[in-house]
């Protein structure tokens, strides 16, 4: 009985001590694109935050998306100071963060059709973390995959202060939108 022992434990160390298998991550490449929307009250009034900054970590089961806030452009240069140092208070809170369970975004192979879903995430603005129910969509290309996703969110349950100018206020639920290019890295595994 002890040989058998000896053996599974020398076994054992062996695949703790030797680098594992290359895991294949997702990265991003090409232009991305992230839009926040935002709707005015009395009506009509709308507009867009947009930025290409956008990262990605793929830590195996999930996937976690930055957009560094002071990138956001509005394409208003007043507003988006008013944006970013009283509302969002990007010197306190520099990041907007999605994480989505990877196993949750079943993108397609090179021969499949597109694939679409929804999935639960978390998203993190303000410094403050809240549950979003994600739409995405995801078809091949040449390199790897394109994904569009939006998602609906209420800045109020972020903590953010809600902007108002001169009798027109903004709507505490907003909406997020991407559209970015996903590839499969390869990452050796460290010991």
């Amino acid at each position: 009985m002890r040989p058998t022992r000896s053996i599974l434990l020398a076994t054992l160390l062996t695949a703790l001590l030797l680098p594992g298998p290359a895991q294949a991550r997702k990265a991003l490449i090409g232009k991305s694109k992230v839009t926040f929307v935002a709707m005015g009250s009395p009506g009509a009034l709308s507009f867009e935050g947009r930025t290409a900054e956008i990262r990605l970590e793929d830590q195996g089961e999930q996937l976690v998306f930055t957009v560094p806030m002071e990138t956001v452009d509005t394409g208003i240069d007043v507003r988006d100071h008013h944006m970013r140092e009283t509302y969002i208070q990007t010197a306190s809170f520099p990041d907007a963060i999605l994480t989505v369970p990877a196993a949750e975004l079943t993108l397609p192979g090179p021969d499949d059709k597109p694939t679409e879903g929804t999935v639960q995430g978390q998203f993190t603005v303000h410094g403050v973390t809240q549950p979003v129910q994600i739409e995405w969509s995801a078809k091949t290309d040449k390199l790897g995959w394109k994904l569009q996703a939006s998602f609906p969110f209420d800045v109020a349950q972020h903590g953010v202060a809600i902007p108002s100018y001169m009798g027109v206020t903004v709507d505490a639920a907003m909406r997020a939108e991407a559209s970015l290019r996903l590839v499969e890295a390869t990452n050796e595994a460290s010991p």
